[in-house]
């Protein structure tokens, strides 16, 4: 049985060390190519989505105490049978429709279905949320999609600053700060 002391430790991390820097060494000596993101041996030509998108858009304004309806639009890039939209947390509002899921039916290969949905504002707040579940049978069976709608029923606290974008549009630019500090 070997007993280690720190010299003896030192001495072994010192020649492990050094065999791994003469191996590698050797190692990229005898490699001959040259790896440029011209001759890269991996090409990625695929576009990785996942086949449901979801887009929630509010159809009148928001704001503390009243009704507030949601078009919750789907677009599938693959056929999908028995598609359901379901909210399935409304975090403070309230589901005014008497059904919390409800039926798109069969959407057909690069096609859309919407649905709305009708929430109540409680008279105080600043910050709802509500989550939906998208669900449909695929050709490989179930497909899932979650999607997510933040309320500010009076608008955000920083109304953002106009800027000129590089290309010559105006867009709007909000200050960043950590919110768990």
């Amino acid at each position: 049985m070997v007993r280690f002391t720190p010299k003896r430790t030192l001495l072994a991390l010192a020649t492990t060390s050094l065999l791994f820097s003469v191996g590698f060494a050797n190692y990229s000596a005898l490699s001959t190519t040259q790896v440029t993101p011209e001759t890269s041996a991996l090409i990625c030509d695929t576009d990785l989505q996942h086949p449901i998108q979801v887009k929630v858009t509010p159809q009148n304004e928001i704001r503390n105490g009243q009704r507030l309806d949601l078009n919750v639009d789907v677009a599938t890039s693959t056929a999908l049978r028995n598609v359901t939209v379901k909210l399935t947390r409304s975090h403070g509002a309230r589901l005014l429709d008497s059904v919390a899921a409800k039926s798109l039916g069969t959407l057909s290969e690069k096609s859309t279905g919407s649905s709305l949905f009708s929430v109540a504002l409680p008279n105080q707040g600043d910050r709802f949320f509500l989550e939906f579940e998208i669900q449909g049978e695929g050709p490989t069976g179930m497909v899932t999609r979650g999607a997510t709608y933040n309320i500010l029923p009076n608008g955000p606290a920083d109304p953002g600053t106009p800027v000129a974008h590089p290309s010559g549009e105006t867009v709007l630019e909000y200050s960043a700060k950590r919110i768990d500090r």
